[in-house]
């Protein structure tokens, strides 16, 4: 979603839905993995991979906050080089719920959950 990731307003809700300034998206699960996709208000379909991602703070301390969460994370993948940790959740409604609770924990964090609207396809 093109919102401000650091924005601590923006929610991403379990119930169904990314609420980010005057939009919504819908949250539409996959049948298996932890990813799915969302649904815009025009009814463009994004996909999201149920990655939370921490940076702007260091990375021990960004691999710590994800302690809490263990019971629903796959895998924790840590980029020191860049300094990013990212989480892949079991679902995605884990993730949302993960990402809105550090983002407002972490202050001085970037904490994100990646859509991607505009995938590529072959023809």
């Amino acid at each position: 979603a093109a919102a401000n990731q650091n924005d601590p307003t923006r929610k991403i809700s379990a119930a169904g839905s990314i609420s980010a300034r005057q939009a919504t998206y819908r949250i539409v699960s996959a049948s298996s993995g932890g990813g799915g996709y969302v649904i815009d208000d025009r009814g463009q379909v994004g996909k999201c991979d149920g990655v939370v991602l921490i940076s702007g703070i260091a990375t021990d301390l960004a691999k710590k906050a994800f302690d809490p969460y263990q019971a629903s994370i796959v895998s924790v993948k840590v980029y020191d080089n860049l300094k990013i940790v990212s989480a892949t959740f079991s679902n995605l409604a884990e993730a949302a719920n993960a990402r809105n609770e550090l983002a407002t924990k972490l202050t001085g964090a970037t904490v994100s959950l990646p859509v991607i609207f505009d995938v590529p396809q072959l023809h």
